[in-house]
């Protein structure tokens, strides 16, 4: 209602109860602010209400967006994870022919060279174990075997003849 509404309403009020003069004039004066005050009131806890209800939805949207993100966040950590792994198993795979490569050029050059001699690569319990004749390999074939059997290749093995149990075969090897 507006205020002259509540004016018109108090006074007719005021006339019905019997009011007159200046206690009919400061009957519907008080009435009429007290009303005001209680809708401003009204009105402020309404705007209130509704401002709570405006910041409540502003976090609610603020929190799925920010719960997208961090969904977005894992799904590209995992793809990281995900391309990584494949990138080392085309590593691995990559090496792996790698290696079949050098075992392939090692068999060929021990073929056709006589002074490689025969390459016999065997596994030893305590190990991987380079045997052979290669007293008179070339150091690339040599650099090749140590690669084939998992050596660091500034560890070049050179086999000792001596004390093996097959002079054909040695298990002894010395580092240089």
């Amino acid at each position: 209602m507006s205020e002259l509404d509540l004016y018109a309403k108090y006074l007719y009020l005021g006339v019905k109860l019997g009011r007159s003069g200046e206690d009919l004039t400061t009957w519907v004066e008080d009435k009429v602010r007290q009303d005001m005050e209680r809708s401003d009131r009204q009105i402020e806890r309404e705007r209130k209400r509704e401002e709570m209800e405006m910041q409540k939805k502003r976090e609610e949207t603020e929190m799925q967006r920010e719960e997208r993100e961090m969904q977005r966040q894992r799904e590209e950590m995992a793809f990281r994870r995900e391309e990584k792994e494949r990138e080392s198993q085309r590593q691995l795979e990559l090496s792996r022919m790698e290696l079949e490569a050098e075992t392939t050029k090692l068999e060929l050059s021990s073929r056709s060279n006589a002074d490689v001699g025969r390459a016999i690569l065997s596994v030893h319990p305590g190990g991987p174990v380079l045997s052979g004749l290669f007293r008179d390999s070339p150091p690339g074939v040599r650099r090749g075997l140590c690669g084939l059997q998992g050596y660091p290749t500034q560890y070049l093995p050179s086999l000792v003849l001596t004390r093996a149990k097959n002079p054909d075969i040695s298990t002894e090897m010395q580092w240089f």
